[in-house]
């Protein structure tokens, strides 16, 4: 039996790109960021908000990882302005990848369809 390719040539190079970027960020923000935790408001802020863009993206692209992209761009720039801006914030890659958790989570949402009678969401991303 031969695997099944869910995403396409693309996409993979996409996501590679994306992962490398995470990746990337980890490496070059400053050591206090890493010593915040994994919960609290924060993380679930950073969740809400990108799950919010997650959606909206979903609705205007059909295309999931472009609309992952979208939704991921904000919180992006948010950890670029925070690691330019030492004195007032931090740059987190835990703030990221709980972006990163929203995102995926609206891209999802946005994907379903609600009735007065149903809700149904295609299990695929």
């Amino acid at each position: 039996m031969q695997p099944i390719d869910v995403l396409s040539r693309d996409e993979r190079t996409a996501l590679r790109a994306m992962v490398s970027a995470l990746i990337a960020m980890g490496v070059t923000v400053p050591s206090g960021a890493q010593a915040e935790g994994w919960t609290g408001t924060d993380k679930t802020q950073h969740m809400a908000v990108s799950a919010a863009f997650g959606g909206i993206a979903r609705a205007v692209t059909p295309n999931k990882l472009t609309a992952f992209g979208l939704a991921m761009a904000p919180g992006i720039a948010k950890e670029l302005y925070d690691g330019r801006h030492e004195g007032k914030h931090t740059a987190s890659v835990k703030d990221l990848a709980a972006d990163a958790v929203g995102a995926a989570i609206g891209v999802y949402v946005g994907n379903c369809t609600a009735t007065p009678r149903s809700f149904v969401c295609s299990v695929e991303f």
